[in-house]
Protein backbone atom coordinates (compact mmCIF):
# COMPACT_ATOMS: atom_id res chain seq x y z
CA UNK A 1 0.00 0.00 0.00
CA UNK A 2 1.33 3.44 -0.95
CA UNK A 3 1.79 6.14 1.70
CA UNK A 4 -0.94 8.23 0.05
CA UNK A 5 -3.42 5.33 0.12
CA UNK A 6 -2.49 4.53 3.71
CA UNK A 7 -3.21 8.11 4.75
CA UNK A 8 -6.53 8.26 2.88
CA UNK A 9 -7.86 4.84 3.89
CA UNK A 10 -6.49 4.32 7.38
CA UNK A 11 -4.78 7.29 9.01
CA UNK A 12 -7.23 10.06 8.02
CA UNK A 13 -10.37 8.23 9.28
CA UNK A 14 -8.57 7.53 12.57
CA UNK A 15 -7.69 11.21 12.97
CA UNK A 16 -11.26 12.30 12.18
CA UNK A 17 -12.69 9.72 14.62
CA UNK A 18 -10.33 10.90 17.35
CA UNK A 19 -11.33 14.52 16.79
CA UNK A 20 -15.05 13.67 16.97
CA UNK A 21 -14.64 11.71 20.21
CA UNK A 22 -12.52 14.51 21.68
CA UNK A 23 -15.23 17.08 20.87
CA UNK A 24 -17.93 14.94 22.52
CA UNK A 25 -15.71 14.36 25.54
CA UNK A 26 -15.26 18.13 25.83
CA UNK A 27 -19.01 18.73 25.79
CA UNK A 28 -19.60 16.08 28.46
CA UNK A 29 -16.81 17.51 30.62
CA UNK A 30 -18.07 21.09 30.33
CA UNK A 31 -21.68 20.19 31.17
CA UNK A 32 -20.61 17.99 34.10
CA UNK A 33 -19.00 21.03 35.74
CA UNK A 34 -22.26 23.00 35.75
CA UNK A 35 -24.84 22.98 38.50
CA UNK A 36 -28.19 21.36 37.71
CA UNK A 37 -29.88 24.78 37.60
CA UNK A 38 -27.23 26.08 35.20
CA UNK A 39 -27.70 23.07 32.90
CA UNK A 40 -31.46 23.75 32.81
CA UNK A 41 -30.88 27.37 31.82
CA UNK A 42 -28.10 26.68 29.30
CA UNK A 43 -29.95 23.75 27.70
CA UNK A 44 -32.52 26.19 26.30
CA UNK A 45 -29.81 27.64 24.05
CA UNK A 46 -28.25 24.30 23.06
CA UNK A 47 -28.91 22.29 19.92
CA UNK A 48 -28.10 18.86 18.52
CA UNK A 49 -25.73 16.61 20.42
CA UNK A 50 -24.98 19.21 23.08
CA UNK A 51 -28.69 19.52 23.90
CA UNK A 52 -29.06 15.74 24.00
CA UNK A 53 -26.16 15.42 26.45
CA UNK A 54 -27.58 18.17 28.67
CA UNK A 55 -30.97 16.42 28.74
CA UNK A 56 -29.21 13.15 29.71
CA UNK A 57 -27.68 14.89 32.73
CA UNK A 58 -31.03 16.42 33.70
CA UNK A 59 -33.00 13.18 33.24
CA UNK A 60 -30.47 11.16 35.25
CA UNK A 61 -30.62 13.69 38.10
CA UNK A 62 -34.40 13.98 38.06
CA UNK A 63 -37.09 11.85 39.64
CA UNK A 64 -38.67 9.20 37.44
CA UNK A 65 -40.55 9.84 35.24
CA UNK A 66 -38.75 12.94 33.96
CA UNK A 67 -39.74 15.31 31.16
CA UNK A 68 -36.06 15.39 30.21
CA UNK A 69 -35.97 11.68 29.35
CA UNK A 70 -38.09 11.94 26.23
CA UNK A 71 -36.23 15.07 25.15
CA UNK A 72 -32.88 13.31 25.51
CA UNK A 73 -34.11 10.25 23.65
CA UNK A 74 -35.68 12.16 20.76
CA UNK A 75 -32.66 14.43 20.34
CA UNK A 76 -30.07 11.66 20.39
CA UNK A 77 -32.07 9.30 18.18
CA UNK A 78 -32.28 11.98 15.49
CA UNK A 79 -28.66 13.14 15.86
CA UNK A 80 -26.79 9.85 16.29
CA UNK A 81 -28.04 8.05 13.18
CA UNK A 82 -25.86 5.26 11.71
CA UNK A 83 -22.99 6.35 13.94
CA UNK A 84 -19.70 4.55 14.56
CA UNK A 85 -18.78 6.84 17.45
CA UNK A 86 -18.39 4.94 20.72
CA UNK A 87 -19.46 7.98 22.75
CA UNK A 88 -22.51 8.67 20.60
CA UNK A 89 -23.56 5.04 20.93
CA UNK A 90 -23.05 5.21 24.69
CA UNK A 91 -25.25 8.31 24.85
CA UNK A 92 -27.95 6.65 22.72
CA UNK A 93 -27.85 3.58 24.94
CA UNK A 94 -28.13 5.72 28.05
CA UNK A 95 -31.15 7.56 26.64
CA UNK A 96 -32.83 4.23 25.85
CA UNK A 97 -32.14 2.96 29.38
CA UNK A 98 -33.73 6.11 30.84
CA UNK A 99 -36.78 5.51 28.66
CA UNK A 100 -36.96 1.98 30.07
CA UNK A 101 -36.79 3.47 33.56
CA UNK A 102 -39.61 5.94 32.94
CA UNK A 103 -42.18 4.06 30.84
CA UNK A 104 -45.09 2.41 32.62
CA UNK A 105 -45.30 -0.57 30.29
CA UNK A 106 -43.28 -3.78 30.68
CA UNK A 107 -43.25 -4.56 26.97
CA UNK A 108 -41.99 -1.10 26.04
CA UNK A 109 -39.46 -1.19 28.90
CA UNK A 110 -38.09 -4.51 27.63
CA UNK A 111 -37.76 -3.06 24.13
CA UNK A 112 -35.85 -0.04 25.43
CA UNK A 113 -33.53 -2.21 27.54
CA UNK A 114 -32.74 -4.30 24.46
CA UNK A 115 -31.94 -1.16 22.45
CA UNK A 116 -29.78 0.17 25.29
CA UNK A 117 -27.79 -3.05 25.56
CA UNK A 118 -27.22 -3.15 21.81
CA UNK A 119 -25.82 0.39 21.65
CA UNK A 120 -23.84 0.20 24.90
CA UNK A 121 -22.22 -3.13 24.04
CA UNK A 122 -21.30 -1.83 20.59
CA UNK A 123 -19.80 1.29 22.17
CA UNK A 124 -17.58 -0.83 24.44
CA UNK A 125 -16.58 -3.07 21.53
CA UNK A 126 -15.50 -0.01 19.53
CA UNK A 127 -13.41 1.50 22.33
CA UNK A 128 -12.74 -0.93 25.18
CA UNK A 129 -10.43 1.41 27.10
CA UNK A 130 -12.67 4.48 26.98
CA UNK A 131 -13.57 5.09 30.62
CA UNK A 132 -16.43 7.45 29.73
CA UNK A 133 -18.14 4.71 27.72
CA UNK A 134 -17.76 2.39 30.73
CA UNK A 135 -19.24 5.04 33.04
CA UNK A 136 -22.30 5.37 30.84
CA UNK A 137 -22.76 1.60 30.59
CA UNK A 138 -22.55 1.06 34.35
CA UNK A 139 -24.98 3.89 35.08
CA UNK A 140 -27.38 2.60 32.44
CA UNK A 141 -27.30 -1.02 33.63
CA UNK A 142 -27.27 -0.82 37.44
CA UNK A 143 -31.08 -0.61 37.55
CA UNK A 144 -31.66 -3.26 34.88
CA UNK A 145 -32.99 -6.58 36.28
CA UNK A 146 -30.55 -9.51 36.13
CA UNK A 147 -33.00 -11.36 33.90
CA UNK A 148 -31.18 -9.44 31.16
CA UNK A 149 -27.86 -10.92 32.39
CA UNK A 150 -26.07 -7.57 32.82
CA UNK A 151 -24.01 -8.32 35.96
CA UNK A 152 -20.94 -9.49 34.03
CA UNK A 153 -20.97 -6.30 31.98
CA UNK A 154 -21.20 -4.18 35.14
CA UNK A 155 -18.34 -6.08 36.78
CA UNK A 156 -16.16 -5.70 33.68
CA UNK A 157 -16.85 -1.96 33.57
CA UNK A 158 -16.13 -1.66 37.28
CA UNK A 159 -12.71 -3.25 36.86
CA UNK A 160 -11.86 -0.95 33.94
CA UNK A 161 -12.83 2.11 35.98
CA UNK A 162 -10.92 0.86 39.02
CA UNK A 163 -7.75 0.55 36.93
CA UNK A 164 -8.39 3.91 35.27
CA UNK A 165 -8.75 5.72 38.62
CA UNK A 166 -5.63 4.05 40.02
CA UNK A 167 -3.59 4.89 36.91
CA UNK A 168 -4.83 8.47 36.45
CA UNK A 169 -4.32 9.39 40.08
CA UNK A 170 -7.12 11.96 39.92
CA UNK A 171 -10.53 12.14 41.50
CA UNK A 172 -12.85 11.58 38.57
CA UNK A 173 -16.23 12.05 40.24
CA UNK A 174 -18.24 10.50 37.42
CA UNK A 175 -16.08 7.35 37.53
CA UNK A 176 -16.22 7.18 41.33
CA UNK A 177 -19.99 7.61 41.26
CA UNK A 178 -20.38 4.84 38.68
CA UNK A 179 -18.24 2.51 40.79
CA UNK A 180 -20.39 3.32 43.82
CA UNK A 181 -23.51 2.45 41.82
CA UNK A 182 -22.01 -0.94 40.96
CA UNK A 183 -21.02 -1.57 44.58
CA UNK A 184 -24.53 -0.69 45.75
CA UNK A 185 -26.04 -3.13 43.25
CA UNK A 186 -23.80 -5.95 44.48
CA UNK A 187 -24.51 -5.31 48.16
CA UNK A 188 -21.24 -3.54 49.02
CA UNK A 189 -23.06 -0.70 50.77
CA UNK A 190 -20.17 0.42 52.98
CA UNK A 191 -17.89 0.89 49.96
CA UNK A 192 -20.58 2.77 48.06
CA UNK A 193 -21.32 5.06 51.03
CA UNK A 194 -17.63 5.97 51.34
CA UNK A 195 -17.60 7.13 47.72
CA UNK A 196 -20.85 9.11 48.05
CA UNK A 197 -19.55 10.76 51.24
CA UNK A 198 -16.30 11.67 49.46
CA UNK A 199 -18.23 13.36 46.65
CA UNK A 200 -20.46 15.26 49.09
CA UNK A 201 -17.39 16.39 51.02
CA UNK A 202 -15.29 17.57 48.07
CA UNK A 203 -17.82 18.73 45.46
CA UNK A 204 -19.34 21.94 46.80
CA UNK A 205 -21.41 22.90 43.74
CA UNK A 206 -24.71 21.06 43.12
CA UNK A 207 -23.53 19.31 39.97
CA UNK A 208 -25.24 16.18 38.67
CA UNK A 209 -22.58 14.06 40.42
CA UNK A 210 -23.19 15.67 43.80
CA UNK A 211 -26.94 15.60 43.25
CA UNK A 212 -26.85 11.84 42.55
CA UNK A 213 -24.59 11.15 45.55
CA UNK A 214 -26.96 13.09 47.81
CA UNK A 215 -30.00 11.31 46.37
CA UNK A 216 -28.42 7.90 47.03
CA UNK A 217 -27.41 8.82 50.58
CA UNK A 218 -30.92 10.11 51.32
CA UNK A 219 -32.42 6.89 49.97
CA UNK A 220 -30.11 4.67 52.04
CA UNK A 221 -30.75 6.54 55.29
CA UNK A 222 -34.42 7.46 54.88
Amino acid sequence: MSIRLFILKILFPMIVYGAVESDINGIISNISELSIDSIKINALNMNGLERGIAEIFLAASDKSPSIHTQRAYDTLMSYCVDTNSALQLALKGTAASLMARDVNDDIKATKYVGAALKDLDRAVALDKTNHIVRIYRINALVEVPEIFKVNKRIKDDYEVLKKYCAKSGKEDWAAILAMAAAEYRFGKLADAVKKWELILKKVDKMTSDRNTAKKMMDMVYE
